[in-house]
């Protein structure tokens, strides 16, 4: 379960739907729940409560008039992000970093030629033995890795 504080008008993104706190109480929180069709809804949910949203749950810890607690109960292949980093990282290509790289969730399926190099190489930078060089025993090493 990931915690998270959040104070009045801050948002978390959790998979496609975006969160944001519109008030707070001592008692309560109100959360406006943007989803990914565009549809908008409130919720207003009670210290000690939660509530279900896609696959997970998100439960509200505590509240004062400035912030809320938060737990997020979700599958780890459903991504939380607060909103201040989605921000700071927008326009940035989720791979274009040195050290990122995107896995796929089945380390068989790889089929592009220059992801199964990068993948080898961020891979060998963590491995104590040496990977494989050839495209064909990459997929080997990968589950033997995972």
């Amino acid at each position: 379960m990931l915690s998270l504080t959040r104070k009045r008008d801050e948002s978390v993104k959790v998979g496609s739907d975006l969160l944001k706190v519109t008030h707070i109480t001592n008692s309560a929180v109100h959360i406006e729940i943007k989803a990914e069709d565009g549809s908008v809804r409130v919720i207003r949910a009670v210290i000690s409560n939660c509530f279900v949203l896609g696959k997970g749950e998100v439960t509200v810890f505590s509240a004062n008039k400035n912030t809320v607690k938060m737990g997020f109960d979700f599958p780890q292949n459903v991504s939380i992000m607060r909103s201040e980093l989605i921000d700071k990282n927008a326009g940035n290509s989720p791979t274009g970093g040195t050290n990122i790289l995107i896995l796929p969730q089945n380390n068989l399926s790889i089929i592009n030629v220059k992801h199964k190099l990068q993948t080898l190489k961020l891979l060998s930078k963590f491995s104590p033995k040496k990977l494989s060089s050839t495209l064909d025993d990459i997929a080997r090493d990968l589950m033997q890795i995972a």
